[in-house]
């Protein structure tokens, strides 16, 4: 590797919502390099007023570090807006490193009154 050349990092995620069923899916890799991509696509149902969002992962094969934060932070989002977030179709894998970070299958409702 050359002085100043970047590693061959390369990750493969794709995300979507749908503001109809206020569902979010992704898929492939969500790491340090894909949390925006993933944020950007929950933001979507943020902005048009969900609050109760559905994630499914069916298609997501693993998740790092960031990723978990990232799902953590979403839950806290969500449930500052009395809103919940449920996660759907996890692997195994995926399902393993969600409950080592913490991220609940089905997020509690704030306990602000809601």
């Amino acid at each position: 590797m050359k002085e100043h050349e970047l590693p061959n990092w390369h990750s493969t995620f794709a995300a979507n919502a749908d503001v109809a069923t206020s569902t979010a899916h992704a898929g492939g890799e969500l790491d340090l390099l894909t949390v925006d991509l993933l944020w950007g696509t929950i933001d979507v149902l943020l902005r048009a007023g969900h609050y109760h969002v559905t994630l499914d992962l069916a298609e997501l094969s693993s998740v790092d570090h960031a990723g978990v934060r990232l799902l953590v932070a979403l839950q806290h989002s969500l449930s500052t807006h009395c809103g919940e977030l449920t996660i759907i179709n996890a692997r195994p894998s995926v399902r393993d490193a969600l409950e080592r970070g913490q991220v609940a299958a089905r997020s509690l409702l704030s306990e602000q009154g809601c």
